[in-house]
């Protein structure tokens, strides 16, 4: 029988998120709207990111769309992670606690992929950081070949986005893949992908090379710069010569989709909003003891 790491095993909570951090309930999670999966029968299990503190990422519909799409296929579980304010990430430090996704609480390193959405330049710093706090490295390079259903593998990491999109190169070593275009057909076909690499116990880089043929997904490690400075080109036989944008067709866009309501800033000051959920209440009330 194969025993998890306790570093994959939720956080706990309370002794991190406790009144000495500031408006504890944006890492609560419990949301209205969110309906988390189990776990253990799941096959894939995402995290996805909005790389910005919760009120700011939590809010962007952009994640929330392919995170509701991802939780609708069977077998697969889609947690969020959002990046802490300074003094959750001063504390993760001090107690050398990875990063944890807000649903489950479990580190970001218990996932098998770790999606970022990147939208504009300077908000690449904020995912390495989030990588930092994961403690996974921030280097494609130098996350190894094991398969990911070794427990010491890390997740893949893959950006998407309207700048990754638009030129992925300047962020290329820091990511397994890239998303490019809309993300509501890709992501789902990429699971099904990845649910096969590992129930074949695939290694790290023979999975990339099967997503590298899925349209729509480029993965940087399989190319390399050409002969006129400019230009990419494959550097295996199976990496595509070109990689096409994917865009999203009117029906996908139409699946009916459950909002996740957002907590307010304000929420600490003011008894809680009427939209926290009695999770959430007693979980305040707890860490205000």
């Amino acid at each position: 029988m194969t025993v998890a790491s306790p570093r994959l095993e939720p956080v706990d909570f309370d002794s991190l998120v406790n009144a000495g951090i500031n408006r504890p309930a944006r890492y609560m999670g419990h949301e209205l709207g969110v309906e988390p999966r189990d776990w253990q029968a799941s096959r894939v299990r995402w995290a996805l990111s909005y790389p910005e503190i919760y009120e700011v990422g939590g809010s962007n519909q952009g994640h929330i769309i392919l995170y509701s799409i991802l939780n609708a296929v069977p077998g697969q579980l889609c947690d969020r992670a959002y990046l802490p304010a300074q003094d959750l990430a001063q504390r993760l430090r001090d107690l050398r606690q990875p990063l944890f996704a807000v649903e489950s609480r479990r580190p970001l390193q218990a996932f098998d992929i770790l999606g970022f959405s990147l939208c504009y330049e300077l908000g690449a710093t904020n995912i390495l950081e989030m990588l930092d706090l994961a403690e996974i490295p921030l280097l494609a390079s130098d996350r190894g070949h094991q398969p990911l259903n070794d427990l010491a593998a890390p997740p893949l990491i893959f950006a998407g986005g309207p700048t990754a999109t638009s030129n992925p190169e300047p962020y290329a070593a820091f990511f397994d893949f890239v998303a490019l275009g809309d993300g509501e057909e890709l992501l789902p076909e990429i699971g099904l992908v990845v649910a096969d690499a590992k129930a074949n116990g695939l290694s790290r880089s023979s999975l990339l090379q099967d997503l590298a043929q899925v349209p729509g997904v480029y993965v940087p490690s399989l190319y390399g710069q050409g002969s006129d400075g400019t230009s990419i080109v494959p550097l295996e036989p199976a990496a595509p010569a070109k990689i096409l944008r994917l865009e999203a067709s009117i029906d996908s866009m139409g699946r009916s989709l459950k909002p996740v309501q957002v907590q307010h800033w304000l929420a600490e000051q003011m008894g809680e909003s009427l939209r926290m959920t009695g999770v959430q209440r007693q979980e305040l009330k707890l860490l205000r003891c």
